[in-house]
């Protein structure tokens, strides 16, 4: 089986400007990204990018970026499933090479480790189309409520019967970008053009654990994800013992 890891990094992000090469931890964005994909079983990293500034941080790091993305697909209004469409016909009309499955790795997602990747990877079967990551849930929707017409608010589930523990409450699961891992049969069938990349009706959960499933959309997650990182930085790095020099401690 081959397998490509596309990363997606397009310049002008919104939320956090130019988040995908600005520094999280003393490296660039995408650098975790894509150093988890390295060091994990997928054959191939690849970044599609507009920007030649993002493309030559990504070569810097050790990924592959054979080609620009078109403006049209890096505005927003693109959609993921044309990305991955676009890197796929690319890879095979340029390169004639093509693979049986792709995971689509956001950059904004830096507490992604190759151990996710590679168990989503043991995770795909013929019989589904996708693996996706997801953490339990900590926002019940039996407690959300929608905007009414009166200008005041709904229960969102008006009907559902509402414990008053939170142990008594059902448990639920949230998909996240962390993993979106997909047969390429599924992600270029005819008719599949405006579908997501991975297929929430027919996949296989992996399950991980909420703090490495940050996603970054806003300063104050990309402020956090980078007090993780120092954190787990730091827990890494080994504890040295005192420098001697002629008997004495330095």
């Amino acid at each position: 089986m081959r397998t490509l890891g596309l990363i997606p990094a397009r310049i002008g992000s919104t939320g956090v400007k130019r988040k995908n090469i600005r520094s999280l931890a003393g490296r660039p964005l995408i650098a975790w990204a894509i150093d988890a994909v390295l060091a994990s079983g997928l054959d191939r990293v690849v970044v599609s990018t507009d920007s030649p500034e993002i493309a030559d941080v990504a070569r810097a790091c050790g990924a592959e970026v054979p080609f620009l993305r078109p403006a049209e697909l890096a505005d927003t209004t693109a959609i993921a499933m044309a990305v991955v469409r676009h890197a796929a016909a690319w890879l095979a009309d340029n390169e004639g090479w093509s693979a049986d499955a792709i995971a689509y790795l956001q950059p904004t997602s830096p507490l992604r480790a190759a151990r996710h990747i590679d168990a989503a990877l043991a995770l795909l079967a013929p019989s589904i189309d996708s693996v996706v990551s997801v953490v339990a849930a900590d926002q019940h929707p039996l407690y959300m409520f929608a905007p009414a017409a009166d200008g005041g608010m709904r229960e969102y589930l008006p009907d559902a019967v509402k414990p008053e523990r939170r142990q008594d409450l059902p448990l639920l699961y949230c998909s996240n970008p962390v993993v979106m891992l997909s047969w390429t049969r599924y992600l270029l069938a005819p008719g599949r053009e405006r579908a997501l990349v991975v297929n929430h009706k027919n996949f296989a959960p992996l399950v991980i654990d909420r703090l490495d499933a940050i996603d970054i959309n806003d300063e104050r997650d990309f402020r956090f994800a980078e007090l993780l990182m120092r954190e787990r930085i730091a827990a890494k790095r080994p504890t040295l013992e005192p420098l001697r020099h002629e008997g004495a401690t330095v």
